[in-house]
């Protein structure tokens, strides 16, 4: 079996596209294993790759992370509720990342809020002002 994943992804025309390292290779901070760099970091090179994203915000795409928790002995997979709401995008991680579902957690994470996600949000906070 492959070792297991950890890093960031977005969701961008229906695919999952991510940057990754083996767990094993990222020294845990604060009991939990995370990939080092930022979306906006990979962000900036996607945009040289993809003509359809360069005029997009790099907060602007449903988004997430994979880290390893040492305490808990899981990966956890933090994610726009966009990502978490779709069972096929859920495996579509799992495999890719190389991790075995039973050994998962899925979360919603304020800092994956997609630009959707913010607009609703936004709209609902002045409604019920």
């Amino acid at each position: 079996m492959r070792q297991s994943l950890i890093g960031i992804f977005y969701l961008i025309n229906g695919r999952i596209v991510s940057e990754t390292a083996p767990f094993s290779t990222i020294r845990p901070s604060g009991g939990v294993r995370a990939y080092p760099r930022q979306h906006y970091e990979m962000w900036s090179e996607l945009q040289k790759k993809d003509s359809d994203i360069w005029d997009l915000d790099c907060y602007a795409l449903p988004r997430g992370r994979v880290l390893y928790n040492e305490k808990a002995r899981k990966f956890e997979i933090l994610a726009d509720h966009h990502i978490l709401e779709k069972d096929s995008l859920l495996a579509r991680i799992v495999q890719e990342f190389h991790l075995d579902k039973s050994n998962v957690q899925f979360r919603k994470d304020e800092h994956y809020r997609c630009t959707v996600c913010e607009n609703e949000s936004n709209t609902y906070n002045s409604e019920s002002d």
